[in-house]
Order: C-alpha cells, then structure tokens, then sequence
C-alpha cells in the first residue's frame, strides 16, 4: 500500500487537540456552553474531532471506543476524567463520580500533567502528577491542584491526583474529522484519482522518537505495521533499497536519505525508545502470517 506522501508530518490527533486547548487557555474565549464539558466539546470541534454530551456520556463513549486507560503518564491531547469535585447529585455526601473533564496540554519528563479546563471562574490552567497524588507542592513547585470544591469532599482528597479516574487518547480512526461540504448547488468534479490514505496513527510518534502504546496501534492492519516499523529507520536517514520503502518514504520531508546507515549499520542509530517501538510492532507483524 503506498500513503500519502504530504510535504509534511501532520498532526495526530491529540497534538492537535493539546495545540487547540492550550490556544483556549491562552485566549479563554466564550463557550457555547459554559462548564466543563462544554470546554472539551469546543475544542474537540475545533481540532476536528467533534464529540459531544456530559461529563458521564463523553466517558461512557470513549469507553465504548476503546480509549480510556489508567497509566500513570498520559499523552498531549488525552482526555481526564475526575470524580468526587462537587456534590453534582445534591445529596450532601461525598460519592458523586465523573463529576469534572480536562484536556492534557503537555506532560513533564517527571510525569506532571499540565492541563487546561473550565473551572467555576472561567478557563484555567490545572496540574496534576500521580507519582505522588497527595502532594500540592515539591519544594516551591505546584504539582497537583486543589480541584475539589472548598466545602465538598473528604480531608486529605482535594487534589487532582486524588480525584483522577482515568485517562482518553482519541483516536483519528474512530471519530473522522469534519470535512468542509461543498455549498449547494456547487458542482463537484468526481473524476479526480482518489488520494492514497494518510500515513497510520502513530507516524508522527515514531518519527519524534517517542513511544507507542499497544492500544495506539493494535488495530492496524499489516500494510500499516510495515509503514510504522519503516518509519523509525527513516527517521535516522536509513539507505531504503527496495522500490516499496523509496516511493514511501523518499518524497517527504522530513526524511533525509543518509546511506551510512544500511542494514549493516542501523542497529548504532537505533535509541532505546525506537528499539521498544520496534518490539511492538513486530510483536503485531508476527500475527499478520497466522
């Protein structure tokens, strides 16, 4: 199969979503609906991946897709859901669950979130880091907020860490984006060549030299498992010899051919993260001959 080969990397899903929210915090613009979930809605139409509802629906159909998981560090982009923020059933105890949504903008190598959401004021910044859920602070730095309200909750849980539930990586494949439709009445040349499909979910990870999760790539098909293994040598310039690799990889950008690294030689390039990446993958290939 032969992708498309753009003039440049383009953006996953949650770079893109992480880039829209961060742009929120920075210009808090008003939101079709203002609370939490309506900060998420907006910037997930805006990133091109419309969902909508409550905090529960969202999480109910995330779920429902696969997404949610509950480690530790989460992308850019991810999803965050909480419990336990406000007494949301008005039932006066403390036992009320997904009661509030975030949205990851960028994650420290310590592993502390940096998010943004809509919190009674307005939209704000918010951190949080589960290594150590019960600490506000390390020394003169905030690592988890005060997230539940004032007079609601239990001592010693007002934190985000504390009130995590877990964690969603939308994925591109389940939730097309929106595409512009032709006004009405416009005419529509239907006899253009299709365009090849995009490069798998999962290429601008590897490209960067960050690492997969299983969960990114468990549904993609052998042709796409190829593209991806590939991809971690082209980063490095690796000398592709046979036609398939050179029509995949040669005409983008960010690939520079460098015939110092063959076969003989790649294993030197390779970092620890890359040769992770290409356990998974392969551990995913070895199923493509069953």
């Amino acid at each position: 199969m032969v992708f498309l080969l753009s003039t440049a990397l383009a953006n996953e899903p949650g770079d893109t979503i992480a880039e829209v929210a961060a742009q929120y915090l920075e210009e808090r613009p008003a939101l079709r609906i203002e609370a939490c979930n309506g900060l998420i809605e907006d910037v997930l139409r805006d990133a091109g991946y419309p969902m909508r509802g409550r905090v529960t629906t969202l999480y109910d159909d995330m779920q429902a897709e696969g997404w949610l998981h509950q480690e530790p560090v989460p992308f850019p982009g991810d999803i965050v859901f909480f419990d336990l923020t406000y007494d949301s059933n008005g039932n006066g105890r403390a036992d009320d669950k997904l009661t509030h949504i975030a949205i990851v903008i960028d994650v420290d190598p310590d592993g502390t979130v940096h998010m943004v959401h809509r919190a009674s004021s307005g939209i704000k910044p918010l951190t949080m880091n589960l290594h150590s859920p019960g600490q506000h602070l390390q020394g003169d730095r905030l690592i988890n907020s005060y997230l539940a309200a004032p007079s609601y909750g239990e001592p010693g849980r007002q934190l985000a860490g504390e009130l995590w539930r877990a964690f969603a990586t939308v994925d591109g494949e389940s939730v097309p984006p929106e595409v512009p439709q032709p006004a009405r009445g416009a005419q529509v040349d239907r006899s253009a060549a299709p365009q090849p499909p995009p490069p798998p979910y999962g290429t601008a990870r590897v490209v960067r030299g960050d690492a997969l999760r299983p969960r990114q790539v468990r549904r993609h098909s052998c042709e796409e498992l190829w593209y991806l293994r590939n991809a971690i040598f082209a980063r490095h310039g690796y000398a592709f010899r046979t036609p398939e690799a050179r029509t995949a990889f040669d005409a983008l950008d960010w690939y520079t051919r460098n015939e110092d690294v063959t076969a003989q030689t790649a294993d030197a390039w390779l970092t620890e993260t890359d040769r992770a990446n290409l356990r998974l993958i392969q551990d995913l290939e070895a199923h493509c001959h069953d």
